[in-house]
């Protein structure tokens, strides 16, 4: 036997009784710090299994997936001596919830008191009661379930009412709203929802000296509808809340079944964002988006609520979404019902997320672009008139619930203030 022989059979002897050696065989698992959540919530969202080897990707992949549940404000996943050890530490369950909405055109800020029961029972159910009393008024009760049983089945129920003054067209209108959301995810990635329930909206005060009377009057004052949406997500980001690498994609179908002369409606969104961090210094993340909205019929159809705003906080950042405060030479393009967008963030820290026991917090820094255009018909959408809006912001993460504060600008010498939260 050759020298060289002898060193490949050592070479593959190490492989194979490393391979077989059981010091990354996991043998039992041992959750702590579920003082409420039930052990099943847990162990049905980690791949480790009891008896299979673990590797790091495994421990990311499930400190994550634990994580994004948005009940624990820190997971910790590490192998020790063949045990598979998850620690948590449970968010609140129950705690204030404030129903606040900050109106940019009208410089009015909405608030009134709301609560949140988290992980209800320990099984990862949400309830929310709010109530607005302050500027609009309107309440909103939802609850959801987001696994009720195999393949990840869930279910929601949403009930909402807005008395709001619309000032674009000076009028106030009574909104209400419930729905039923059922739906399944066979993986983590891929999820289908059904969104079914009713709508109406109706003009309560409307006077007839108003220079927008007769069209108004025109769209209808009172208008009911049933509703039908389908919802399809591939969702692979890292970390849901503030995300550093991962793709999310959303299309929303929905027909709105019209009733007592109002006309039926559809209603296409598909947006795609793409998150990425760079290896340098203090690793900022990187997100490129784009959105797209069509409505049929065309806009000079629909009624007024139906209407889409290319500024503000929900499109262009550093525009208002009142037409009469944006500039003359897009003035056409805020008020519209088909849009396509497009956004590029770049995010750091600035003060890492860190838990306090139950609550975690922390802030990001951005820089932002903004760039898109609208039409009143799909068919006429083009770039040949486009809006372009940039600046800087602060990300604020409170546990699950993130807030952004935006600072725009525009090429025409305008600033803007945006608010935008989502949980």
């Amino acid at each position: 036997m050759s020298k060289l022989d002898l060193i490949y059979i050592v070479l593959i002897l190490n492989f194979i009784f490393s391979s077989s050696t059981d010091q990354f065989m996991v043998k039992s698992i041992q959750i702590n710090g579920n003082k409420t959540t039930k052990k099943i919530i847990i162990e049905r969202e980690i791949n480790q299994k009891i008896g299979f080897f673990s590797d790091s990707l495994i421990i990311v992949e499930d400190r994550n997936r634990l994580y994004n549940l948005g009940i624990f404000s820190s997971v910790n996943v590490n192998l020790k001596d063949n045990i598979y050890v998850i620690d948590v530490v449970e968010s609140y369950k129950v705690y204030p919830w404030p129903l606040i909405s900050y109106d940019e055109i009208k410089k009015e800020l909405s608030y009134g008191p709301g609560i949140s029961l988290r992980n209800f029972f320990g099984r990862n159910q949400t309830f929310i009661f709010g109530t607005y009393l302050v500027g609009e008024k309107g309440y909103l009760f939802s609850y959801s379930n987001p696994w009720v049983s195999e393949d990840r089945i869930n279910i929601g129920f949403k009930l909402y009412n807005l008395k709001q003054y619309n000032i674009f067209y000076n009028y106030n209108y009574d909104f209400f709203l419930n729905q039923l959301t059922l739906g399944f995810s066979n993986d983590v990635l891929n999820s289908y929802d059904v969104h079914l329930g009713s709508m109406q909206i109706d003009i309560k005060t409307l006077d007839q000296m108003n220079e927008n009377y007769q069209y108004i009057k025109s769209k209808s004052l009172k208008n009911k509808y049933i509703f039908l949406g389908l919802n399809y997500q591939f969702d692979n980001r890292d970390i849901y809340i503030d995300p550093s690498s991962g793709n999310f994609f959303d299309l929303f179908l929905k027909y709105y079944k019209g009733f007592d002369n109002s006309i039926d409606i559809s209603d296409i969104s598909l947006k795609y964002k793409k998150y990425f961090h760079i290896d340098v210094n203090t690793n900022p993340v990187i997100s490129i988006g784009t959105n797209l909205v069509i409505k049929f019929p065309s806009f000079n159809k629909l009624p007024i609520y139906f209407y889409e705003y290319l500024g503000g906080e929900d499109y262009i950042r550093g525009y208002s979404s009142f037409p009469s405060d944006s500039p003359t030479k897009v003035f056409g393009l805020i008020e519209t019902s088909n849009i396509i967008y497009f956004d590029t963030e770049i995010q750091n820290t600035i003060i890492p997320k860190k838990d306090y026991g139950k609550f975690e917090f922390g802030i990001d820094g951005l820089l932002f672009c903004d760039f898109g255009s609208s039409a009143d018909s799909y068919k006429s959408l083009t770039f040949n008139q486009y809006l372009i809006g940039y600046g800087f912001g602060l990300k604020l993460f409170i546990s699950s619930t993130a807030i952004g504060f935006y600072f725009g600008f525009n090429p025409y010498n305008q600033t803007r203030f945006h608010v935008k939260g989502n949980s």
